[in-house]
């Protein structure tokens, strides 16, 4: 059965605003909101820890879970709760998860310090889609800021981000024997594709050159990984890594010289790139 809210000032609607805006209540809350019609019906069909549903009258809800907590607003009710300036007449509550166990796998992609959340989320998204797990470290943004899960379409319902320590990280990548990769724009890194990627976890260490980067966690991360490398850029030639039929180890083909990439050709390159890690 449907509840209606008209007040601006209802408990329930302050609670939720404030889930929109403060990562620290969050996790003081153990619960987070999410916006949007599409992402409510990822978290229905994926994510188990769904509670409560703020929708706009008029709006058609997806099958919810039997327990499902169902509120109808008004629309200038709907607008002084949500960030968006266009309001999807959808906001959702969820649990966040538990805590899992902090433990890497050959093909793990490390994040250090993806601040922003929109980058982020579209990691987590292409990361879901490769089925790549996916471990963020020291100062990235908070995966289920709504910005976050907006970005994602909706990834974090269905594979939970861990997260580790850098410590944490390079501990568990040599008991586990996994090597390390370390990208950064330095007179030392090779170029990705003539980088070792098999069995490698990697991690985007530095976004200026290792030696002269600010942060000294990442530094020591630099001096542990087994290679730096760097992605190349426009202007460079393209080498396409194909798999040899005759070996489980990417090969590299003739080198193709190409004025202009194509966001299709960035896409093709990643997608073979992350095929390499996770053998």
């Amino acid at each position: 059965m449907e509840e209606r809210i008209t007040s601006r000032r209802n408990p329930l609607l302050a609670h939720t605003k404030k889930l929109l805006t403060s990562r620290s209540y969050r996790e003081k809350m153990g619960e987070f909101a999410a916006d949007g019609v599409k992402l409510l019906a990822e978290a229905a069909r994926w994510y188990p820890g769904l509670t409560t549903v703020i929708a706009e009258d008029g709006i058609e809800l997806c099958k919810l879970p039997e327990q499902t907590r169902v509120v109808r607003v008004p629309k200038d009710v709907m607008q002084s709760i949500s960030l968006m300036d266009a309001p999807q007449g959808v906001i959702f509550l969820c649990r966040l998860p538990e805590a899992a166990p902090a433990a890497l796998v050959p093909g793990t992609l490390l994040l250090d310090g993806i601040q922003d959340p929109g980058n982020l989320g579209t990691i987590l998204r292409t990361a879901d889609a490769l089925q790549i797990p996916a471990v963020l470290l020291d100062g990235c943004a908070d995966p289920y800021n709504p910005k976050t899960v907006r970005a994602s379409m909706g990834a974090v319902f269905r594979t939970q981000p861990v997260r580790m320590t850098r410590q944490q990280a390079i501990a568990a990548c040599r008991d586990a024997g996994i090597p390390l990769l370390a990208t950064a724009m330095s007179a030392d890194a090779v170029d990705l594709r003539q980088a070792e990627l098999h069995s490698a976890a990697a991690t985007d260490c530095c976004g200026k050159d290792t030696v002269r980067c600010a942060r000294p966690s990442l530094r020591r991360i630099s001096s542990l990984a087994r290679s730096l490398a760097h992605f190349p850029y426009r202007g460079s030639a393209i080498r396409r890594i194909q798999r040899s039929p005759s070996s489980s180890r990417p090969h590299r083909e003739e080198a193709t010289p190409a004025p202009r990439r194509t966001r299709q050709d960035r896409c093709r390159l990643h997608e073979k790139i992350y095929a390499a890690i996770r053998l």
